[in-house]
């Protein structure tokens, strides 16, 4: 294969297998891949060539909400090629082309042609409109219309979804085959939503997995198909209608003419990822399901050059030449954790021998999880499958404290032992001086919220040995510098290494009583953003009473006193109010009022911004464009990363320490991972399942 240039990024929408093979095939070539997916523990996630793991639900957010957080991600990561891995992923994209289009590449089809080829209704039309073979198939509206179905109907029948995605949303299936009438209306009765009929009732064509053929293609903006290859299922899951487990890349002429006719003739672009399966009876190729983006088997379609359709694509749209190559016909791709409970089934059912399943895995060149340069999703899926295995057995046998057990074991591993792991890890990696070269045009901007005394069981708290403990660590291995210097340093492209800023939310009185006393001893800089409105109060908002601890606020005469130390004090909004949830005009007047009442107190222009509830979901670009109206100089999230040398100042984001961190060397071993850009599932200083109150 050529030398191409990878200097333009990706992001991924969905990060299941499909999602990671993307990654692991464009970051094979160099390509900076950024990941997004609604789980934050999922497998692929993990993967050394993601580069940024964002936790984001494409599909069910606003799509307002949706569109602004790729803008922003947009922005961080430079114009960057969309790949969308799912079929809402793939409407979204393709109906908002023209807000999407000015941080990212991607192929432009017709929106309204992309939202027909995810629906199955709109799909059956398009076929007979251009003579392409399908299976009979009805439409029913209510019950009536299947028992007018059953008076006609030959068995099996297949009972599927118009919208997949929205079925599988609601009973985690995508269909059935219905042996019988009785299996048909009872599953029909259980997953059809009888205001918005989403079921449909397709002839069965007879034959076994291999009779499905697939296809993975490129077609450019005249429609041209400029990579094409075929191949055959062998194995499905679930068992005998589903997706691939195991398949082979194989010709079949037929299926590539029929698929390219199609797609000139609906002048479509793009990726497309589509199936048929082969009717014995008439000898038609009839069709399936077409997906009009990259498929979660397109790993297993390779040319003897070792180009992909999602290597095609991101030549194609950066303006690189490239050639197809024969395919590798005889190469075979596997789903493990899949193929293994459709194996198992197929053997329950007499249809499969141990020979034969041992003859059928020969050949095999890649797997969806298992590769050896990226062993990390195949752990974290390989830890699930047994969990489910356990929990499924505790079922079966009745033994619940079975299933308490390995949960608590699992729990033991990543509160304690996993800890301790990273805790010793940080301190040989800090002691070697590994740091220095890994944090290299790095900064650090370090979040404590309490501090001085504990703050419920989790929460966002620090005792007072533990801070004295954090600033010791910090004195030691970094340049601890003001946030005002961050902010020079970064403007005026000057050397931000090991440089660390420490920053106090909210305005908790121990701030001022311990932790501003701590600082003033060792001489340390630091900004304390405060929330003007509970200041001097005695409000106890739910988010910071974690624990049943009542919060003790500063008063205006202590903040001041904090000035004139000369620490920096910042805005944290009037009432600490969820930014992205509350109206425009309301957020404006929480943003710009609190820097008024704030310059009136102290007698000072205040610079600098922080988000209350900090996550990814909660800072818009609306909002942002507001601070910097408003006179801010920089823009402090939650979420954990650090500060690359020339980064904007309003997408700062920041590392909280909390209880989770079992000592300073543990949460600089997770400072150093965030350095390596490699998310290992523990990268957010505080776990989902600890978060219990607000930054």
């Amino acid at each position: 294969m050529t030398r191409i240039n990878a200097s333009v990024p990706a992001v991924v929408l969905g990060f299941h297998y499909g999602g990671l093979g993307v990654a692991r095939s464009l970051g094979r070539l160099g390509v900076r891949v950024h990941g997004v997916d609604r789980d934050r523990r999922a497998p692929g996630l993990t993967s050394r060539y993601c580069r940024t793991a964002h936790v984001w639900d494409c599909e069910q957010a606003p799509v307002a909400d949706t569109l602004s957080f790729l803008d922003d991600l947009g922005k961080r990561v430079g114009p960057a090629v969309l790949i969308a891995t799912s079929d809402a992923a793939a409407v979204l994209v393709a109906e908002h082309a023209d807000e999407l289009a000015p941080r990212f590449l991607f192929p432009r089809p017709s929106p309204r042609l992309v939202r027909a080829l995810t629906d199955k209704r709109e799909v059956f039309r398009l076929a007979q409109q251009h003579g392409v073979p399908t299976p009979a198939v009805v439409f029913p509206q209510s019950r009536d219309d299947v028992l007018a179905f059953l008076s006609r109907a030959a068995f099996p029948v297949m009972l599927k979804a118009i919208n997949p995605t929205r079925l599988e949303r609601r009973t985690g299936h995508r269909l059935l085959v219905a042996r019988t009438p009785e299996d048909l209306l009872r599953q029909y009765a259980a997953w059809e939503e009888t205001d918005a009929p989403n079921l449909m009732l397709q002839e069965y064509v007879p034959g076994d997995d291999t009779t499905v053929w697939m296809f993975n293609g490129v077609f450019n903006e005249w429609s041209e198909c400029v990579a094409a290859f075929t191949g055959q299922k062998l194995r499905q899951h679930p068992a005998y209608g589903g997706a691939t487990s195991l398949g082979v890349c194989a010709e079949n002429a037929a299926v590539a003419r029929l698929t390219m006719d199609f797609m000139r003739a609906l002048r479509y672009q793009g990726v497309l990822d589509i199936g048929f399966r082969y009717d014995g009876r008439d000898g038609l190729y009839k069709l399936l399901d077409p997906n009009p983006r990259i498929g979660a088997t397109f790993r297993l379609f390779v040319d003897q050059q070792g180009m992909d359709v999602a290597r095609f694509l991101y030549l194609d749209l950066t303006g690189q030449p490239v050639w197809l190559a024969p395919m590798r016909a005889g190469r075979k791709w596997i789903v493990e954790d899949a193929d293994l409970d459709s194996s198992l089934a197929r053997v329950r059912a007499g249809r499969l021998t141990l020979r034969g399943w041992r003859e059928s895995l020969r050949g095999v060149e890649e797997g969806a999880w298992f590769a050896r340069d990226d062993l990390r999703p195949l752990w974290r899926m390989s830890g699930r499958l047994a969990g489910r295995a356990l929990r499924a057995v505790a079922r079966r046998l009745g033994l619940a404290p079975l299933g308490a057990g390995v949960a608590w074991l699992r729990d033991a591993w990543g509160r304690v032992v996993h800890r301790r792991v990273k805790s010793l890890l940080g301190a040989v990696a800090f002691g070697t001086g590994l740091h220095r070269v890994l944090l290299r045009e790095k900064a650090v901007i370090v979040l404590f919220h309490r501090v001085g005394e504990r703050s419920g069981k989790d929460g966002l708290w620090s005792t007072a040995q533990a801070f004295s403990d954090f600033c010791d660590f910090f004195e030691q291995y970094f340049r601890v510098i003001s946030l005002g210097e961050l902010l020079d340093r970064l403007a005026s492209g000057k050397d931000v290494s090991r440089c660390l800023v420490i920053t106090f939310d909210d305005g908790y009185r121990d701030n001022h009583d311990v932790a501003a006393a701590e600082l003033s001893l060792r001489r340390l800089p630091a900004c304390f953003f405060v929330t003007t409105e509970l200041l001097g109060s005695r409000a106890a908002p739910s988010w910071a009473t974690s624990g049943g601890v009542q919060p003790v606020w500063m008063s205006w005469d202590e903040v001041r006193a904090l000035a004139a130390r000369g620490f920096e004090i910042g805005s944290h909004t009037m009432t600490h109010v969820d930014l992205s949830r509350t109206p425009g005009d309301v957020a404006t007047r929480e943003i710009l009022g609190s820097k008024r009442r704030l310059e009136r107190e102290l007698g000072a222009t205040v610079r600098h911004f922080s988000y209350p509830f900090g996550e990814h979901d909660q800072i818009t670009e609306a909002n942002r464009a507001v601070v910097r109206m408003g006179g801010f100089e920089c823009c402090l999230s939650a979420y954990g990363g650090l500060v690359a040398g020339g980064a904007d100042a309003f997408h700062l984001q920041r590392q909280p320490v909390s209880p989770w961190y079992i000592s300073p060397t543990h949460f600089g071993f997770e400072l150093l991972e965030a350095a390596m850009q490699r998310p290992l599932g523990l990268k957010h200083a505080v776990p989902e399942r600890q978060v219990q109150s607000a930054a």
